[in-house]
């Protein structure tokens, strides 16, 4: 189920338990696809690492943007997403732009800020987090620069 990019022993704990969180999300509102909602609502739960110093220092408060997505949740229709694979080779991607050879929670957020979950981009929007914003503050916290 993991693709090669994202091999299971380069996924940290935390974000091992991002990934149970986030299918436990999408069971509890009827699903077996973990979509990109469940993905942030997982990392949310999680409620650390370097994603959530991120979200912190962009100004996001993370009970407000758990609240954003549930009632986005209970009131639009998720939309098209791709399955967990792909987030996770997109995570991948991030980390590897970092020279990282672990896919952890703040790749898993770059990941989701690019883009691509209509729900998430919305929410995100709202909440000003943008790609850009998202990339540069998880180099300036792991001290470097990526593009």
């Amino acid at each position: 189920m993991t693709p090669a990019n994202a091999v299971p022993e380069f996924l940290t704990d935390r974000t091992r338990k991002i990934l149970d969180l986030s299918a436990a999300a999408a069971r509890r509102r009827g699903g077996e696809q973990v979509r990109g909602e469940h993905l942030l609502l997982g990392l949310l739960e999680e409620g650390g690492g370097v994603a959530l110093a991120v979200l912190h220092h962009l100004g996001v408060d993370r009970a407000a943007l758990e609240r954003a997505i549930e009632l986005e949740l209970g009131t639009a229709p998720a939309g098209s997403d791709w399955p967990m694979t792909e987030w996770l080779d997109r995570a991948a991607a991030a980390a590897r732009e970092l020279g990282h050879f672990y896919v952890g929670s703040e790749h898993l957020l770059a990941a989701l800020a690019r883009g691509g979950n209509p729900l998430v981009d919305r929410v995100f929007a709202a909440h000003g987090v943008t790609s850009q914003a998202v990339t540069a503050e998880i180099g300036r916290l792991l001290g470097r620069q990526i593009g």
